[in-house]
């Protein structure tokens, strides 16, 4: 039976997540069940959608994820199954999809509302218990989509994140601070060649690039500059630096310290990677 992997904002004081896993177990009792988090900030969809989008390639095709980031709850926004890279997502359409969708197009993508997979109880508050979690044990056994609802397209999408190229520099924001205090910024994805740094745009519909040279520097918005570097080791502890991190975006870090409080950054901070001179 296909693993479910489930993303929420729900946090672990509550019964909220075990309720969901209740009911999905009811359904299909020989699924595993993988948290990936349930720590997004409440109500955060660019959180959400930007740790869907680095959490999927670590899992094995046919993996159903179970996305509850849902500050729209009980509205009209639409409860979503999408087929996509081989893996199928059931979230709320208000965005939680968009880092997916500027990867790679959906191969299918239904509305929820078969009446006869939803709880009895179906609260208007919890539709992560009540109908996001019912379809994606549905799923799991086996049920196609097509069973869930109705083909329907034209999904929510959040703005994509600043990244603008020219032939010597990049600029970006940060995204994300991580438990460690690191951030991840919008440059990407990295890799490293022979003759410098080649960029595949990861957020927008760009042609790949490479930025020929043999050291870079980011600017911080207060002018600090950093090196980058391959990993933490490289610079002094208490030292900052940036390197391309494993989800190949460029990441700013201070080894063994917090860059978000160091630098005083935050998400949509502007963050720029250029060439040395």
């Amino acid at each position: 039976m296909n693993p479910i992997a489930i993303l929420t904002d729900f946090g672990t004081e509550d019964s909220y997540v075990g309720e969901m896993k209740g009911v999905v177990s009811g359904i299909a009792p020989g699924a595993a069940l993988i948290d990936i988090t349930h720590a997004i900030p409440a109500g955060d969809i660019q959180a959400a959608a930007l740790t869907l989008w680095r959490a999927l390639p670590a899992f094995p095709p046919q993996t159903i994820f179970l996305v509850v980031v849902d500050p729209g709850v009980g509205t009209a926004r639409r409860p979503l199954a999408v087929r996509i890279l081989n893996r199928t997502i059931i979230a709320p359409d208000n965005g939680v999809i968009s880092y997916l969708l500027a990867s790679a197009e959906a191969e299918e993508m239904v509305e929820i509302h078969n009446p006869a997979i939803l709880r009895h109880s179906n609260s208007q508050t919890f539709h992560g218990r009540d109908l996001f979690s019912p379809a994606a044990a549905h799923v799991a056994t086996g049920m196609p989509l097509a069973e869930l609802g109705a083909v329907c397209g034209d999904p929510v999408q959040l703005s994509m994140p600043l990244l603008e190229t020219s032939e010597d520099h990049i600029k970006g924001e940060v995204l994300h601070k991580d438990h460690f205090g690191n951030l991840t910024t919008s440059i990407g994805a990295l890799t490293r060649v022979s003759a410098g740094i080649r960029l595949e745009p990861w957020c927008q519909p760009k042609p790949g690039l490479v930025f020929k040279g043999n050291a870079f520097s980011v600017i911080l918005p207060d002018q600090t500059m950093l090196s980058l570097h391959t990993t933490f080791a490289d610079v002094a502890r208490g030292s900052g630096l940036a390197y391309i991190g494993s989800a190949g975006l460029l990441e700013v870090a201070v080894r063994q310290g917090n860059a978000a409080r160091a630098f005083e950054l935050e998400p949509g901070a502007k963050i720029v990677l250029e060439r040395k001179e």
